[in-house]
């Protein structure tokens, strides 16, 4: 016999005549290694995918049959099969033939797994869970199938449930980057995103080439505030896994908050070019152009979600803000109030129709409207807050107190509700207690900046310059380039005898990641003039004072600039506005004092 006639050349033979698109050729050489060998199931897989490729689905099926009737249990050929009747979307048969695959292989993963993704791919979650639970049950080893479980619970919001598989995972497989990744994702859905970032980048270094880590590791980049390296990383997520369409349109996310506009549409079309009808691309793509002043372009793509998810209350939403935009508050309203029909717990949509009430002098039908949303759901926190911030607008100290102190009863985990309080505290100047509600949003996220920022502001009026650097410091350690905390305490330790040096690096930080904060100029200025550098002062000082200027503070600031650089015209100038324009400003002695010299001299 020759080595032709032997059915691995004949497979070989096949696939050249296949790639020279000699179809017919190829079938007589898969046909022929059949004859020569029936019990071989390579050849009837090839032979079947060569007429999937022609689209000749009997002749395939027929083919996946026949390799079936040589290994019945075969997974290989089961699985194949199955991927066919998916393709031809006969999905009885898919869910049927995986039920088949697990009935013969109880113990083995890989089924479950495959008939839980199938389940997920035909939009049935319920069943992809129901399917993994099962599996755990008779293979409670199986650490991937918690973690897939576990993965699932968490895309459906699910984190209580998810956790408790996350927490069995990491003492099976603590350094996973499977693990890794999972537990990263919980932290950042429980908002501690410096521990999701710690728990993501050690996932990215297990698995660099795991797509779905790198994707949430620019997810809690974004919410550290580190743009730069959440693009880096949406990017290598789309090059690794270009399929991946949400970090596409997160790193269009990036380029529309960074206002880079052009490169955000050109990312959003990438997806709407494959599916015109995409509600989160159309969603996306109506943000960015109402960024750049598009409404009626807006409003185009937020019909389509409409059109295309009538379910999706995001749709409506966002067509009532372009109609709020376009001063069309009836219009509006309409919108917003289809919007809570689907969903009556988007609070954010029903703060706007509270905000267009406010903003027409209406807090009365404001109150009223939320009111009625609390009939529906009385113990909903959230509508308590929403309701404290109507009273604070509307000058009532007493039942904004009472709504937020509400809110937290129902739901003692709600930062923005402490922050609120804590605000609404200090501006009766009732500091400790502003401080003790800034102190427990601080408690219940290590990771959020605000309340140290708010803190650090407190303690400042207070006096307690301790306290307050310690805060700032705590904000950077969170985030090192956040601008207000390097400011703030930069001006401490030029104002306080800190060392003047640290003081100038974190000024110049300030300066460099907000460069027209007319602060952060003022602050910088001032430290170069505490270090001798009164030209290069004054000049940041003049122009802070197209900005500022009615604001005596800077215009003392240029005076004592102006008067140590030896120009005591200007000086005197400057000084004198300054006390014009309040006699009792921090630093209205020393200006007194310069003056008097200037005219002595």
């Amino acid at each position: 016999m020759c080595s032709s006639d032997l059915p691995k050349p004949r497979m070989v033979i096949a696939g050249i005549y296949i790639a020279n698109k000699e179809f017919i050729k190829a079938e007589n050489s898969y046909k022929k290694a059949i004859e020569l060998n029936g019990n071989l199931i390579p050849p009837r897989l090839a032979l079947a995918a060569l007429y999937g490729m022609q689209g000749k689905k009997s002749l395939t099926e027929k083919e996946l049959q026949k390799a079936l009737e040589v290994d019945p249990k075969s997974m290989h050929v089961l699985n194949t099969l199955a991927s066919f009747y998916f393709a031809a979307k006969n999905f009885g048969k898919v869910e049927e033939t995986f039920r088949k695959i697990i009935s013969q292989y109880p113990d083995h993963s890989e089924p479950y797994i495959r008939l839980s993704n199938y389940f997920l791919a035909t939009g049935k979650p319920a069943d992809a869970e129901k399917v993994l639970k099962e599996a755990i049950e008779k293979n409670p080893k199986a650490t991937i199938l918690k973690s897939r479980l576990a993965e699932l619970l968490l895309d459906k919001r699910e984190f209580d449930q998810a956790a408790s598989y996350i927490e069995t995972v990491i003492k099976e497989k603590p350094k996973d980057f499977r693990t890794l990744y999972l537990n990263g994702r919980l932290q950042l859905a429980n908002r501690n995103v410096k521990k999701a970032v710690e728990e993501l980048e050690l996932s990215v270094k297990g698995q660099p080439r795991f797509a779905p880590a790198r994707f949430f590791l620019g997810l809690a980049y974004r919410s550290a505030g580190n743009l730069q390296s959440a693009k880096a990383e949406f990017t290598e997520a789309i090059r690794l896994a270009p399929r991946l369409e949400k970090a596409v349109l997160a790193l269009a996310t990036i380029h529309m908050e960074s206002r880079d506009y052009d490169l955000a549409l050109e990312e959003v079309q990438k997806v709407l070019d494959k599916h015109p009808s995409h509600p989160p691309a159309n969603l996306l793509a109506g943000d960015i152009k109402l960024r750049q002043g598009k409404p009626d372009k807006a409003a185009e793509h937020f019909l389509k979600v409409i059109k295309n998810a009538p379910k999706d209350p995001r749709g409506y939403a966002r067509l009532g803000f372009v109609y709020r935009l376009k001063k069309e508050n009836n219009k509006a309203i309409r919108q917003f109030e289809k919007a809570l029909a689907i969903n009556p717990k988007l609070i954010d949509v029903l703060g706007m129709i509270t905000a267009i009430y406010m903003a027409n002098g209406q807090p009365d039908k404001a109150i009223s409207r939320i009111n009625a949303q609390m009939e529906r759901l009385p113990k909903n926190a959230m509508l308590h807050h929403l309701m404290g911030r109507v009273y604070v607008a509307a000058n009532n100290a007493d039942m904004a107190e009472k709504s937020f102190k509400r809110a937290i009863d129902l739901q003692n985990g709600l930062v923005t509700v402490y922050l609120d309080l804590g605000k609404l505290y200090a501006r009766q100047k009732s500091f400790d207690n502003a401080i003790k509600q800034y102190t427990e949003a601080s408690k219940l996220n290590p990771g959020l900046i605000p309340p140290y920022m708010l803190l650090g502001t407190i303690y400042e009026l207070k006096g307690d310059t301790d306290s307050a650097v310690s805060n700032y410091k705590k904000a950077l350690n969170i985030n090192p380039r956040f601008a207000p905390a390097a400011n703030n305490l930069a001006w401490l330790y030029a104002e306080h005898g800190g060392n003047i040096d640290i003081a100038l690096s974190l000024a110049e930080t300030a300066k460099e990641e907000a460069p027209d904060s007319p602060e952060v100029s003022d602050t910088l200025g001032w430290i170069y003039y505490k270090k001798g550098a009164y030209l290069k002062a004054a000049s940041l000082f003049a122009d802070t004072l197209e900005k500022r200027p009615n604001n005596p503070v800077i215009h003392y600031h240029l005076g004592m600039a102006y008067y140590k650089s030896g120009d005591k015209k200007l000086a005197r100038q400057e000084l004198l506005k300054s006390l014009e324009l309040d006699k009792n400003f921090p630093g209205s002695e020393e200006a007194q004092k310069t003056l008097k010299e200037i005219e002595a001299g």
